[in-house]
């Protein structure tokens, strides 16, 4: 009996334990909702001085980032001002705001060139989350918290293997606080940056089902800094060098692109249930600087075609480079004459595409210079919504 006492003692002595983390977790991090309230940032998390471009949402870079990126690139110094081959020079990362630390993430990239980063995930209140990615190094307060690192996994994506290390915190830190570093990396040209906003009605995906209630949530994070360095912020989008802007709206770019029952959007390869990683699938899209550029976004999957961008200027009629948000399933086989992303040179092949039915494609290289009827096809790649 004694026995029996003892081990009910136990218990609710460990369900106490639980539901005090759970109350403390609770009233900490979400201390109040976060009402209307649409400013959360004050600070620039790297000094505007420092950055040459910020890359807007919706950024291409198969087969990675085959889907369009759901975060903005800050693009930093370099160690020889203007070559990017040099180097990103390393500079401190400020907490844009009052927020709480939930979560530090290391990246130990295990093949090219070896160094551990790490990703920062941070909410004013319960109702928006933020992070950072390519954090070089940790403030020493973040560094301390984070330790040897919690959950540990290994995974590949674009050619290249990492191991990712997850600890859970709640770790409070005031605007313009510095939290660690960016740039100092070679392969690491910017701090990525990207919030989700739960409050906001969820994106028109053709297929919500293959989203994360994050992915589904997306915002600008921009749009959530006090009016002032927003302005700033808002000057730097365009290229990664700064000299291009973007001057379409939405400025900050777009991620879900769909539109059910047109070509238009992302396109996972027929059998796939995981959305993740990109790297076998297709986004039909346009480019997040110049919107007027159709963009092929091509990981792996499709026969003879090597992971890539492929652009083109839509056309609004015909068979020949027609916009994507035209091409409908009615049995025709339009055709695309691509260039390359930088010089605008022509390649020398044509890409079929046909939607077979609403959540159907399919997709094909011809070793043709020229889109020539009669067109067909004969070894097509199978995309599903």
């Amino acid at each position: 009996m004694k026995n029996k006492i003892k081990a009910l003692l136990i218990f609710f002595l460990v369900a106490v334990l639980v539901f005090g983390m759970f109350v403390y977790r609770t009233l900490n991090l979400g201390i109040s909702s976060c009402n209307s309230d649409k400013i959360f940032f004050t600070a620039s998390p790297i000094a505007v001085s420092s950055i040459y471009g910020i890359v807007p949402l919706g950024n291409l870079g198969p087969p990675s980032h085959t889907f369009p990126t759901n975060h903005l690139y800050f693009y930093t110094q370099r160690l020889k001002p203007g070559d990017f081959n040099s180097g990103p020079v390393e500079v401190p990362v400020v907490s844009p705001g009052d927020m709480w630390i939930t979560s530090i993430a290391s990246s130990e990239h295990l093949s090219g060139e070896k160094f551990t980063d790490y990703s920062l995930t941070f909410s004013p209140c319960k109702d928006f989350e933020a992070y950072f990615h390519h954090v070089s190094s940790l403030s020493p307060k973040l560094s301390e918290a984070f330790g040897s690192g919690g959950d540990c996994d290994e995974y590949s994506t674009g050619g290249k293997s990492y191991r990712r290390c997850e600890k859970s915190m709640n770790i409070k830190v005031s605007a313009g606080e510095i939290i660690g570093t960016a740039g100092k990396f070679k392969s690491q040209h910017a701090l990525d940056f990207g919030a989700s906003d739960f409050r906001t009605p969820p994106l028109n995906y053709a297929n919500p089902s293959r989203w994360y209630k994050r992915q589904k949530h997306l915002v600008c994070s921009i749009d959530y800094f006090s009016p002032e360095v927003r302005s700033l912020l808002q000057s730097k989008l365009g290229s990664h060098d700064g000299s291009v802007r973007r001057t379409v709206q939405p400025f900050c770019g777009e991620v879900e692109q769909d539109v059910s029952g047109t070509a238009q959007g992302v396109w996972f390869v027929e059998g796939a249930e995981e959305t993740y990683p990109e790297d076998p699938h297709l986004s039909l899209v346009y480019d997040n600087i110049d919107p007027a550029r159709g963009v092929f976004s091509v990981g792996t999957s499709v026969k003879g075609l090597r992971s890539s961008t492929y652009y083109f200027i839509p056309s609004k009629n015909g068979f020949v480079n027609r916009d994507f948000k035209d091409v409908k399933a009615d049995g025709n086989i339009y055709c695309y004459e691509t260039v390359d992303s930088f010089s605008n040179f022509p390649k020398n092949f044509i890409i079929l595409l046909q939607l077979a039915d609403e959540k159907t494609l399919r997709l094909e290289k011809k070793d043709f210079v020229k889109c020539v009827e009669p067109l067909g096809f004969s070894d097509y790649t199978a995309f599903e919504r």
